[in-house]
């Protein structure tokens, strides 16, 4: 029967084999042979992943999953990062006119407000926001303000 130190070791080479993951981002403690995982991932499968390739060693008798999905805070844009890069993204858009959209960017959320005057877009037909911002858009006001939440 394999020690704890064993089990540890024994999951942190599995995890660094897995070409999915990034063993760096997740810790492993282990305590009679429960181990707990624990750190950040970008995705939910990479945190399924670490989770199939921990049971799978030989004496885990449990998984607690401690990891959290997001973005790492090393990666984590700050508003004015969001707001240079959603302004930069509108006006290279030549049929978005500057004058008519404005950008707000709160804790992450991004809210472009203006008005369809000048856009390119017959009445009734999704203006350029929503195709611009596709994830996470959330309508207002009959396309008048849109929503991001990253």
């Amino acid at each position: 029967m394999k020690n704890d130190a064993q089990i540890q070791t024994d999951v942190q080479n599995q995890l660094k084999w897995d070409p999915q993951l990034n063993a760096a981002e997740i810790g492993v403690a282990v305590k009679n042979g429960i181990v707990t995982l624990s750190g950040i991932v970008d995705t939910y499968p990479k945190k399924m992943t670490a989770e199939r390739v921990t049971k799978n060693v030989i004496g885990v008798k449990a998984v607690a999953l401690d990891i959290q999905v997001g973005i790492s805070p090393v990666n984590r844009k700050s508003d004015t990062e969001i707001a240079e890069a959603c302004v930069n993204a509108l006006r290279w858009d030549s049929s978005v006119p500057d004058d008519k959209l404005k950008v707000k960017v709160e804790n992450a959320t991004v809210t472009i407000e203006g008005t369809r005057m000048g856009i390119s877009t017959p009445r009734g037909k999704k203006c350029h926001c929503q195709t611009d911002w596709r994830k996470g858009c959330k309508q207002h006001d009959c396309c008048q303000t849109k929503t991001i939440k990253h």
